[in-house]
């Protein structure tokens, strides 16, 4: 009699899809909770990106179901424009897989705290904010992941955190 390679009780089959189960609905909730927080900065007039989708999102489109884009974790470009508050600092900070944030608008250096939560890693590009080179040195120490750039308003040369 031939031996049984590919034999498998029934407790064990359960055992399997119980886990797998409990794998996809973890994914699943990570998902709907990064698909909420982005929905939250496109209605807030932000723009979103999924970069290797060629999908965008913002305030003047059609709004498309990008919860399977969301499950597969695609990495994701953001733009806000306008203040940066503590609301929308919790909304990035659900967001996996971030990988470029361009911000515009008036910001200090207590906003930027809102960013020291940020998830991923990538480019954080801060325009015509009233920062200051401390505050900016201080987020690169925070999200060392992260290349933080600040292009200040006055015409002064870009500050890159980073590579100083």
């Amino acid at each position: 009699m031939p031996p049984r390679w590919l034999q498998i009780s029934l407790r064990g089959f359960l055992i399997v899809l119980t886990a797998s189960c409990v794998w996809l609905g973890w994914r699943a909730e990570r998902a709907r909770k990064r698909e909420r927080a982005i929905n939250a900065l496109v209605d807030a007039g932000g723009g979103v990106s999924y970069a290797d989708r060629g999908m965008f999102l913002s305030p003047y489109t059609d709004r498309h179901d990008h919860f399977w884009l969301d499950m597969l974790e695609a990495s994701v470009m953001i733009q806000i424009c306008g203040p940066l508050d503590a609301a929308k600092g919790f909304h990035l900070s659900q967001i996996s897989n971030l990988s470029y944030l361009e911000i515009e608008g008036p910001l200090t250096d207590a906003d930027l705290r809102h960013l020291e939560s940020l998830q991923g890693s990538g480019t954080v590009l801060i325009y015509d904010a009233e920062v200051t080179e401390a505050g900016v040195r201080q987020l690169q120490q925070k999200r060392p992941a992260f290349d933080v750039t600040w292009i200040p308003a006055n015409g002064q040369a870009a500050i890159n955190a980073k590579n100083e």
